[in-house]
């Protein structure tokens, strides 16, 4: 292989994605039952739910308006959730 290859599938695929399959996949929900930073993952439904308690939630939004806090934020939750759904103790 040298540098200008061309590389290609051998037989293209076009793949369409509808408008849904942009929505949210993680949702937030404050829940004012759960104190200190306490938060739950819920995997029942087609998106992952993040419960959080009031004081983590004003925690995550004060890291959502800081463009240096927001990438750690997103990182952290994805992180969580899919090590959550992999865990055979949930």
């Amino acid at each position: 292989m040298e540098p200008s290859d061309f590389l290609a599938h051998e037989h293209p695929e076009v793949f369409y994605l509808e408008r849904e399959a942009f929505e949210p996949i993680i949702m937030l929900a404050t829940d004012s039952q759960m104190s200190g930073y306490e938060w739950q993952i819920g995997l029942d439904e087609d998106q992952v739910e993040f419960r959080v308690s009031t004081d983590l939630s004003e925690s995550i939004q004060s890291a959502r308006n800081n463009s240096e806090h927001t990438l750690v934020l997103i990182n952290s939750m994805s992180w969580s959730s899919s090590h959550s759904a992999r865990s055979p103790y949930i």
